[in-house]
C-alpha cells in the first residue's frame, strides 16, 4: 500500500534501455555506425529524463539491467510491479522514443487518474506513448494477454472499461524514416531538432592519397614480332 510519508502517491517510470543496448537493438544509422547510434539514443534518454523531472514526480528509470521477463510484455509488467512495490498507489509509464512528449502530457495523466483507473496516450503507429494506472486496477494477467509492440495495442486498451484517452496523438521512433518526419515537426524544441540533425549529417568522406608509384624502370617496347616457326 501507499506509505503516508512519501511526498507523492504517483510515481513516474521511464521504461527504456540504456544508450548502448538501444543502439544494438535499433541501429537506425546502420549496424556499423555504433557511435552515432549510441549518441542518438543518449540524446533521447537525456531528453526523456528532462521532461520527466519537470513534473516533480518521483522518477524510476528501469533499463535492461533491472528488467526481468522473457518477453517485452513480461518485462513491462514486472517493471510496473517493481514501482508499485515501493508503495506508490499510481504509476505512469513513458518510454524514450517519443520526442513529442511534454510535461503537460504526463500531468494530464496525473489528473485523469483521479477519475479513471487507466489512462493512455495513442501513438500514430497504433501503439501507446504513455500509460497510467492505479495499483487497485493493476491486473498482470490481463496485461500479459495484450499484443505488445503491435499496431493493435491501443485498440485493445480502449476496450477496457474506465479508461481515459489523451487527445494528442504522438509519433514515436522505430526506424530511420521516422527521423525525417521529426525534422519537420515544428513543435519540437529547436535544441533537440539541431541535435537530431547533427546526428543525421553525413559523415565526411576521407580522401585517401594515391599510393606511391613503385620505382620500376620502364624500357622501350621491342617492335620485333614473334619468330616464325
Amino acid at each position: 500500500m501507499f506509505t503516508p510519508n512519501k511526498p507523492h502517491q504517483t510515481a513516474l517510470l521511464l521504461f527504456a534501455q540504456t544508450d548502448r543496448q538501444e543502439s544494438v537493438c535499433k541501429p537506425l544509422f546502420g549496424k556499423t555506425a555504433l557511435k552515432r547510434n549510441q549518441a542518438f539514443y543518449r540524446t533521447l534518454n537525456q531528453w526523456s529524463h528532462r521532461v520527466a523531472k519537470q513534473t516533480g514526480l518521483p522518477l524510476f528509470h528501469i533499463s535492461e539491467t533491472a528488467q526481468t521477463g522473457a518477453t517485452f510484455g513480461e518485462r513491462f509488467i514486472n517493471a510496473l510491479q517493481q514501482v508499485f512495490d515501493q508503495g506508490y498507489a499510481r504509476v505512469i509509464v513513458i518510454g524514450n522514443d517519443t520526442p513529442g512528449l511534454r510535461t503537460r502530457h504526463i500531468m494530464a495523466v496525473v489528473h485523469a487518474l483521479d477519475s479513471s483507473d487507466w489512462v493512455v496516450g495513442p501513438a500514430t503507429d497504433g501503439g501507446i506513448y504513455v500509460l497510467g494506472t492505479k495499483q487497485s486496477a493493476f491486473n498482470p494477467e490481463w496485461l500479459t494477454q495484450l499484443p505488445w509492440r503491435t499496431p493493435e495495442l491501443f485498440y485493445c486498451f480502449v476496450q477496457k472499461h474506465s479508461i481515459h484517452v489523451l487527445e494528442d496523438r504522438l509519433g514515436d521512433i522505430d526506424q530511420y524514416s521516422d527521423l525525417l518526419r521529426l525534422k519537420c515537426n515544428t513543435a519540437l524544441p529547436l535544441g533537440l531538432i539541431r541535435q537530431i540533425e547533427a546526428l543525421q549529417a553525413p559523415i565526411p568522406a576521407y580522401n585517401y592519397p594515391a599510393p606511391p608509384v613503385l620505382g620500376y624502370k620502364v624500357g622501350a617496347i621491342s617492335m620485333r614480332g614473334p619468330p616464325f616457326v
